[in-house]
Parts: structure tokens; C-alpha cells; sequence
């Protein structure tokens, strides 16, 4: 109850929701008026829309601030008012190097679920240009070497040789 500010980074929206907003055991149910909820799941706008209506309700500002990478140097996509921004700002510059305000509640979701979106849609396609390789008889080792050296370059084909190729299929995202 003494906090001032609230951050959680949960499974899901299912999962943020009931933390949130159940009325005995929430932690809205908990957080005084003035205060702060700082949301960094990956979650769905419109349950990022719904909270901050909850929060304004009772006087709580909400961010909805999910992130990409990992601290000290992720990225966080921060929804909400610019004011409560401006104010909570120095909590999230303690543990992330690249923050940007997009716009209102749900922003910050939907340019992560973007993002998202252009990394799967790469690694996608980095898996077709492989199999088209693998599929004419190249071998996918050399093949693996050749990519970052030439326009296929890109981030999210390095984790092809390293997960795919290897059979690992490590997780690399946030």
C-alpha cells in the first residue's frame, strides 16, 4: 500500500488481469489514488485499454510498457498518458536503454505485438530461404556462413545457424 509504483511483467493478459483487477487481492485494490501501474507484459491492447480504466477509475495512473531484449540495454514501447510518462520515466531509464512514448493506453502493446510481428515474419522467411537451399542440395552450413555476408543479413537470421540449424531451437525473444 505504501508504493508508489507497481511494475509487473506476467505470462499473459489472462494472467495480468487477474493480478490486477481482482477487488480483494488485486493489486489495484491495493495502490493508492496518485500512484501507479506499470504493466511491461507482452499483452493485449485492449486489455491494456480495459486496465487503465480501472486505474483512472480509482486515481491510479497505468502505463502499459512492454519491452524487447533484456537490461540493461532493452527497448521498452511505453502506452499512457505523457505526464505519467514524464514523471515515472527515471524508474524505467534504471533498467532499460532505449524507451519511447507511443501514444495512449495499448500503444506500447500494440508497437510490441508489431515488432513481434516483423521478427517472426523474418525468421520466417529465413527458415524458407534455407529450405529452399537445403531443397537444391546446398549444404546449409556453408549456406548459414554465406547469409550474414551478404543482403540476407539480418538479426534474426543469426539465430538460425545457432538454434535451428544446431536443433537446439533455443528461445531468443521477449
Amino acid at each position: 500500500r505504501n508504493s508508489e509504483a507497481v511494475f509487473t511483467s506476467l505470462p499473459g493478459p489472462r494472467e495480468v488481469e487477474s493480478t490486477v483487477l481482482d477487488p480483494a487481492t488485486g493489486i489495484l485494490a491495493g495502490l493508492s489514488a496518485g500512484g501507479a501501474f506499470i504493466d511491461m507484459t507482452t499483452n493485449a491492447p485492449s486489455v491494456a485499454r480495459r486496465i487503465a480504466e480501472a486505474c483512472h477509475a480509482r486515481g491510479v495512473e497505468m502505463l502499459d510498457a512492454p519491452v524487447s531484449g533484456r537490461p540493461p540495454t532493452m527497448t521498452v514501447m511505453v502506452g499512457g498518458p505523457a505526464p505519467a510518462f514524464a514523471k515515472f520515466r527515471p524508474l524505467l531509464e534504471a533498467m532499460a536503454g532505449n524507451i519511447f512514448h507511443v501514444g495512449e493506453a495499448g500503444a506500447g502493446c500494440t508497437a510490441k505485438l508489431v515488432t513481434q510481428y516483423l521478427g517472426y515474419t523474418n525468421f520466417v522467411a529465413a527458415l524458407e530461404g534455407m529450405l529452399i537451399g537445403a531443397k537444391a542440395g546446398i549444404d546449409l552450413g556453408v549456406l548459414a556462413r554465406i547469409v550474414p555476408l551478404s543482403a540476407g543479413a539480418s538479426r534474426t537470421f543469426d539465430n538460425v545457424p545457432r538454434s535451428v540449424l544446431s536443433g537446439t531451437f533455443t528461445a531468443g525473444g521477449t
